[in-house]
């Protein structure tokens, strides 16, 4: 984080970032293949990844206001910074490591089986990835207002591949 009183004083309400107690975040991937009966390989991998920090900022501009039915110290219809110079100015609400995407887990599954032709060597196989069909979201709205929270991008749902490959 960047702290810098000359461009922007507001960076300072989380810079000493010691005081904020950030997680250790797990990580977890294992995979494995086991070969059957016929030349037939089967093959499975589970990863599980810590979601990457969120964060909910506010863009205030000139023209910013309160709401209608606002509680608290502030004045409802009053412009939120009467004499903001920049044309607009974006502002944390929360604090480094206060909040996280879930964890993504994820399984893909796969077979394949070889055989020979002649002097040439064959492969086929068909693998899933996403096997559950998890819809985890990757990348969401994080500006504060009514589509605070939207998804922007998730997990690409389940996926077939299939594939012959040829050695000679």
């Amino acid at each position: 984080m960047v702290c810098d009183s000359q461009t922007d004083p507001n960076t300072f309400r989380f810079c000493d970032q010691s005081k904020l107690g950030l997680p250790l975040r797990h990580e977890f991937k294992v995979a494995g293949s086991y070969r059957l009966p016929w030349d037939i390989q089967a093959n499975l991998a589970y990863q599980s990844y810590a979601g990457r920090e969120l964060g909910t900022n506010w863009s205030i501009g000139r023209t910013t206001r309160y709401a209608a039915d606002c509680t608290g110290p502030c004045t409802p219809g009053a412009l939120v910074i009467p004499n903001l110079t920049p044309a607009s100015l974006v502002l944390a609400l929360v604090a480094p490591g206060a909040e996280y995407y879930g964890q993504l887990h994820q399984v893909d599954i796969g077979v394949r089986k070889l055989f020979k032709v002649g002097i040439y060597q064959f492969s086929a196989q068909a693998d899933v990835f996403n096997a559950l069909n998890v819809s985890y979201v990757k990348n969401q709205n994080i500006t504060f207002g009514s589509s605070l929270g939207q998804p922007l991008d998730v997990l690409q749902p389940r996926l077939l591949r299939l594939a012959i490959q040829m050695r000679f």
